[in-house]
């Protein structure tokens, strides 16, 4: 029902179209027929931005927020939200120019070494500290785990240094280790202590490490995983594999099955197929930007 949703109005006139000030007041007028109480959202270059603004039903809510601009052009985005939906959105141009010195802080994951010995992998914590050095500059801040620290908390700790970033900063989460996929289809990352037949005591799921980058100052954001995807072996991939193997004499997959904890054999469960495995991508790695601002890039298959 179109009239049920809320109503929102922006005094366009009184926002600038350029500003040398961080933040601009933006003076909205939201009206909401509803029982229930009308929420504000705001979005910038199209990054959600927490905002407490609300309408009181059966009335018009008038007020002002202010807006944080990061250097540059900014898409201004506004809308009321209440149950029964979403109203039109408000978008304003702000081009802000005003002096910032925005730094790199860089999160590097380097799982190699694990309690359990036999998961151990060559090249993880090269390939961390590699990209560290890759980006590395006078305005980046580095924090890196590698094997023994490699743990849920230790990794989890880093929050509150992101917390401190600034609104023009960028922050990169870089983790290489194991990818493990339980029976539930819930996606863990293997830290160093983990029981892989049972990652969820220990285990750092995908949701822990996006929640690191979610609702941070920083608008800049992206995570990279180098992690197998357990049980993802497509027909189509395993007769590429199968042919590498007749041409090399040999062939070795770090896919795992999360179930078990043991190395996903090329003979053993059915694989989930191409169009089940693009599904599960889909539901596992769901572009998030419009909700978090998060970019991800994530890698591999169970044979790469």
């Amino acid at each position: 029902d179109f009239e049920a949703l809320p109503k929102l109005r922006v005094d366009r006139g009184a926002v600038p179209v350029s500003t040398t000030e961080p933040r601009v007041a933006v003076a909205y007028t939201v009206s909401d027929s509803d029982t229930q109480d009308a929420r504000l959202r705001l979005w910038v270059n199209s990054i959600p931005v927490e905002v407490e603004a609300t309408s009181r039903s059966g009335s018009s809510n008038e007020g002002k927020i202010q807006v944080p601009l990061a250097v540059g052009r900014n898409k201004v985005q506004l809308a009321a939200v209440n149950r029964h939906g979403e109203s039109l959105r408000e978008t304003l141009h702000i081009t802000a120019t005003y002096t910032a010195e925005p730094k790199t802080h860089l999160v590097a994951i380097g799982a190699g070494n694990y309690k359990d010995l036999r998961m151990n992998l060559d090249y993880a914590v090269k390939d961390a500290e590699d990209f560290v050095g890759l980006m590395h500059s006078e305005n980046t801040i580095v924090h890196s785990f590698s094997d023994e620290a490699v743990t849920r908390g230790g990794v989890m700790a880093v929050r509150e240094a992101l917390e401190a970033s600034d609104i023009n900063d960028r922050v990169i989460v870089f983790y290489a280790g194991h990818g493990v996929l339980t029976d539930d289809y819930d996606y863990y990352l293997a830290t160093h202590d983990m029981d892989f037949s049972n990652p969820k005591e220990k285990g750092l799921s995908y949701q822990d490490l996006e929640s690191l980058l979610q609702g941070i100052p920083a608008r800049k954001r992206l995570m990279l995983i180098d992690a197998c995807h357990s049980g993802e072996v497509d027909d189509t991939e395993l007769a590429g594999s199968e042919k590498l193997a007749d041409a090399t004499g040999s062939l070795s997959s770090k896919g795992f099955d999360g179930a078990r904890g043991s190395v996903v054999r090329l003979d053993g469960q059915a694989p989930l197929g191409l169009q089940n495995s693009f599904k599960l991508s889909k539901k596992l790695f769901a572009d998030i930007r419009k909700d978090a601002g998060i970019t991800v890039i994530s890698a591999a298959g169970g044979t790469e």
